[in-house]
């Protein structure tokens, strides 16, 4: 089954919930939901572009925090050097750290719809539930 997500009601911010096969594929489907939040649509790379591939690496005391770090390290990215991710390859989670290689395409004319703050541990949930991977995530607008 496919790696799915959506957004939440949530007061004041906006949240998603995400569900997946694996746990890789859930931190997939949580940045896609996250870049979605702030374009407005999914996000597309152009079929010219090019992706800058490069490591990414982040650490969390449990599940939660490595997710809500992957995508605070992802969003800092996107806010300082305006690149999108188009793609994550070899992407390993366990042992308190989650890493992969990133491929990061420039922001070009794409107008942000909305402008997250920050990704929050606020109601951060990822558990294994029925066989499948389950997140909610709640980010600062």
């Amino acid at each position: 089954m496919a790696a799915t997500y959506r957004q939440v009601e949530h007061t004041a911010d906006f949240a998603i919930e995400v569900e997946a096969d694996s746990l890789p594929e859930l931190f997939e489907a949580a940045t896609r939901g996250m870049f979605e939040i702030i374009l407005g649509s999914p996000p597309k790379a152009r079929a010219a572009e090019l992706p800058n591939w490069r490591p990414v690496e982040v650490r969390g005391a449990d599940l939660g925090e490595l997710l809500v770090n992957w995508l605070g390290e992802l969003l800092a990215l996107y806010a300082l050097e305006t690149v999108l991710p188009a793609g994550v390859r070899n992407l390993r989670i366990g042992d308190g750290r989650a890493a992969g290689v990133v491929g990061f395409v420039p922001l070009g004319s794409a107008e942000p719809e909305t402008e997250l703050k920050a990704v929050t541990y606020h109601d951060v949930a990822v558990e294994l539930r029925d066989g499948r991977w389950r997140a909610r995530i709640v980010f600062d607008v």
